[in-house]
């Protein structure tokens, strides 16, 4: 039986002929940089995180600047937490174990991608949708 892959994903911005502007990347990194920006985040109401994936969530999306600022922070509180103290308490409330989002490398790029592609979108007024790649 052959190994289940993980689906790819990207962004791509629909105004250049649906141009990936992003790097395609397992379905389970973007989940984990959800997870992680959730428990990052706690502290804010629910419609300032779901703001921060109107991006993954709305077909032909166009960011606002305000999104690439609150990408920014995210950036920031990556840099600055122990993703492995954070993981530990997001396994246990949880009861699952996402290795990915522990890793500050991985989330740092993910969200790098996300922010480029948003202010790709932003500062050129292009829109832009997450999509599964063909491969």
């Amino acid at each position: 039986m052959p190994p289940v892959s993980n689906p790819l994903f990207g962004i791509r911005c629909d105004s250049e002929s649906a141009r990936l502007i992003s790097s395609k990347i397992e379905s389970e990194a973007w989940e984990s940089i959800e997870t992680l920006v959730e428990f990052l985040r706690s502290d804010e109401d629910i419609a300032v995180k779901r703001e921060l994936f109107s991006w993954k969530y709305e077909m032909s999306h166009l960011a606002s600047a305000k999104e690439t600022y609150a990408w920014r922070k995210v950036i920031d509180s990556i840099k600055a937490s122990d993703l492995g103290l954070v993981g530990s308490e997001f396994d246990r409330s949880r009861k699952t174990t996402l290795t990915l989002a522990k890793s500050k490398p991985i989330m740092l790029r993910i969200a790098g991608e996300i922010t480029n592609a948003l202010l790709h979108s932003y500062s050129n007024r292009h829109r832009i949708t997450y999509f599964q790649c063909d491969s």
